[in-house]
């Protein structure tokens, strides 16, 4: 660092420390790992959301029922 200045001039870094081969294959293997941890929740939360949406739905249809079913000794009063 330069005192006059007050920048840095130069910086060095430190060595990288080689990964041996099989470090190498541990890393790898625990990415693909959690790759598919992450597959398998985003499947299982798909999968809740569909069984939500299903419910939704199947409710708003039994409310359709409901209301087709009080609605229809109106139109035979009114005949």
């Amino acid at each position: 660092m330069d005192s006059e200045l007050q920048e840095i001039i130069q910086s060095e870094k430190g060595a990288k420390k080689k990964a041996s081969f099989d470090e190498l294959l541990l890393r790898e293997k625990k990415k693909a790992e959690g790759i598919s941890k992450k597959f398998e929740a985003t499947a299982e939360l798909r999968q809740k959301k569909l069984e939500k949406a299903q419910a939704e739905f199947e409710k708003a249809l039994s409310h359709l029922d409901e209301i087709d079913s009080d609605e229809e000794p109106d139109k035979k009063d009114k005949e």
